[in-house]
């Protein structure tokens, strides 16, 4: 049997499911609109931007590109709810044609670039990661910005054309119009371009690396500059969405207050977290400043819970979420993890830039958590991981492993999509 015939009844079970999967889920979040989540606090931000106009809005802090986004699609579904959900679907469209043009650019080989595109699209579709594409809240908008961003340094990397950078500066400078957690993700786009002379070897002369990270840079403090414009006139100063302040709701002092009384849930991999009137107790018994405000002030009081939440994010709850959406495209990603002292050797210059997002974001990510950290958190990681290690794929000489691989990564595709489908099923319709 040829290659190609062998595989195609994956293939189309596998998008069969994926499509199927996501027909249930827009029914549910277009037909059963019911807010989750963060999503009741992004509808009083557009319902602020509404009432008190653009400049009040930008000026006392919000997520500038989401709620103008949101206002439009708002107006056109006739309903918050649903207009933000509609805002994360088109993104996730959009998400899916990036990912297709990235793998253009990064996979010649059409099995390994069908297998990436089947495992990206599992995962915004039917993953418990991929649920905030079927919510209105911010997340797709900044993995969708942030993955232009990746786009076009990889354009850069293979044409040298100076538009590439300015594309790719403002882009990584609009992932501040989204939120602030867009940090996590900006600083290994910042690393692959300070480092950029070293990983792309003999390819940038030194003043061309130097005008590089001036433009970049430059572009970069004004991109992000011209949303603050109101904020830098009214408070003069920069401000950006605050869920604790609109929401009056303090999770800081949640997630600290669930870190020391460590109350059992179902999961591994988390405490139950405290009603709020406790935590309004507790901060009317023992006052505001009882609760640490940065992660020095949190390192000080408890460095025995800080250790232990880095170590458990880190070694148990990052690898659990990427195996659960990467699947076995994990191995080849360890392949090359655990050998350190060959990168510079054997990883490309595009390669570079994927490793240093997805090594910097979990990392920092459980730095700063003192709680579990959700899937929705790690996405960008995710499918950093998956082009990764799918691109390793293509490193490794032995034959057998590959084949191995790639039918492990199928099978692993078909068991996880069609169990969430029966899992649907179930729950909904007997």
């Amino acid at each position: 049997m040829h290659i190609k015939d062998k595989y195609s009844i994956f293939y189309v079970l596998v998008s069969i499911g994926i499509l199927v999967t996501f027909i249930f889920n827009v029914i549910d979040c277009l037909y059963y609109p019911k807010s989750r989540g963060d999503e009741s606090f992004y509808i009083k931000e557009v319902r602020r931007l509404t009432e008190t106009g653009l400049w009040n809005t930008f000026s006392s802090g919000t997520s500038h590109l989401y709620v103008v986004l949101g206002f439009i699609f708002t107006k056109l579904s006739g309903s918050d709810l649903v207009g933000l959900r509609l805002l994360s679907i088109s993104l996730s469209f959009i998400l899916m044609y990036l990912f297709y043009k990235i793998s253009l650019l990064e996979l010649s080989n059409i099995y390994l670039r069908t297998l990436f595109m089947l495992t990206v699209s599992y995962v915004i579709y039917c993953s418990q990661a991929g649920k905030c594409f079927f919510m209105g809240i911010s997340d797709p908008l900044m993995i969708t910005i942030a993955l232009a961003t990746i786009m076009f340094i990889m354009l850069y990397v293979n044409l040298g054309k100076t538009k590439y950078i300015i594309l790719s500066a403002i882009f990584s400078g609009m992932l501040f119009w989204v939120r602030t957690f867009s940090l996590l993700i900006y600083v290994g786009i910042l690393c692959w371009i300070v480092l950029s002379p070293f990983i792309l070897r003999n390819y940038l002369s030194f003043k061309r690396y130097i005008r590089n990270i001036c433009l970049f840079l430059a572009i970069n403090v004004i991109t992000i500059s011209l949303v603050q414009i109101p904020s830098l006139l009214t408070n003069s100063t920069f401000t950006f969405e605050n869920k604790s302040k609109i929401m009056g709701l303090d999770w800081e002092a949640n997630n600290w207050l669930t870190g020391l009384q460590r109350r059992p849930t179902n999961s591994i991999f988390c405490y139950s977290k405290l009603p709020w009137d406790e935590v309004e107790d507790y901060i009317t018994k023992f006052g505001y400043s009882s609760i640490p405000r940065n992660y020095v002030e949190r390192f000080k009081r408890n460095p025995k819970m800080i250790v232990e939440a880095f170590s458990a994010n880190l070694l148990f709850r990052v690898p659990f979420v990427l195996f659960v959406n990467i699947g076995f495209l994990i191995i080849p990603l360890i392949y090359i993890l655990k050998m350190p002292e060959k990168w510079f050797s054997i990883i490309s210059s595009k390669d570079w830039l994927i490793l240093l997002v997805f090594i910097i974001m979990p990392i920092s990510l459980s730095l700063v958590t003192i709680d579990y950290i959700e899937q929705r958190w790690l996405l960008f990681p995710i499918f950093m991981g998956a082009l990764l290690g799918v691109r390793m794929m293509l490193l490794v000489n032995n034959i057998k492993f590959k084949k191995a691989i790639y039918n492990l990564q199928l099978i692993f595709l078909l068991i996880v999509i069609y169990y969430r489908l029966l899992k649907y099923f179930v729950c909904h319709i007997i």
